[in-house]
């Protein structure tokens, strides 16, 4: 009677070694899908630093241009003043002339 127990207990102990090996199958296959999940997401990762990269070198390149413009804007108004300074000494200028031509025309 003793033989049939033993037999017993080893065919569900081969029968549970069986599912434990089943499970470690699956979980295999998982790790192995959840391996190449991180690889797509490391590349991916790659890919938005090397766009965010981009981003900043064009970032910094607007910067420079801005300050450029910024700069020449400023050169502009100053000179755009120099400008109307000299018109307004010229119209200056011209309204004395006219003056004169009419004082010498009375």
């Amino acid at each position: 009677m003793r033989g049939l127990i033993n037999i017993t207990n080893e065919e569900k102990i081969i029968t549970i070694l069986g599912q434990l090996q089943e499970g470690q199958k699956k979980t295999d296959e998982r790790l192995d899908q959840l391996q190449e999940g991180q690889k797509k997401t490391d590349e991916i990762l790659y890919q938005l630093q090397s766009w965010q990269k981009k981003t900043d070198e064009k970032l910094g390149r607007m910067e420079v241009n801005i300050n450029s413009l910024q700069k020449d804007t400023k050169e502009i108004k100053r000179n755009l003043n120099y400008v109307w300074d000299d018109i307004k000494r010229i119209d200056d200028r011209l309204q004395a002339q006219e003056e004169k031509v009419e004082r010498l025309a009375q």
